[in-house]
């Protein structure tokens, strides 16, 4: 039985720009297989001896951004003392 894979070969030139967004992962490819250290890869990848493939949806993530503190509920009044009614003069209906 014969395996097969779709890749794509990541251009010399971007290798320092993906690597980062791979390497755990390809660091674990390596130790959970055994075939060799990761440090020889990443050397070879980002002096440009290695290519890097991978699967065509392996697109490196966006850089994380910095996730701003939603500002806090606004904070309800607190219940103070109710207003004062104005106290009309005897002779007037409403003030």
């Amino acid at each position: 039985m014969s395996a097969s894979a779709d890749l794509v070969c990541v251009p010399p030139q971007r290798a320092r720009e993906v690597w980062p967004h791979v390497a755990a992962r390809l660091r674990a490819a390596y130790l959970r297989t055994d075939l060799g250290h990761t440090a020889d890869l990443e050397r070879d990848v980002l002096e440009g001896d290695g290519l890097l493939w991978l699967p065509p949806m392996a697109r490196p993530a966006p850089p994380p951004q910095q996730m701003a503190r939603p500002a806090p509920p606004p904070q309800a009044a607190r219940p103070g003392p109710p207003p004062q009614q104005k106290k009309c003069p005897p002779n007037v209906q409403h003030c």
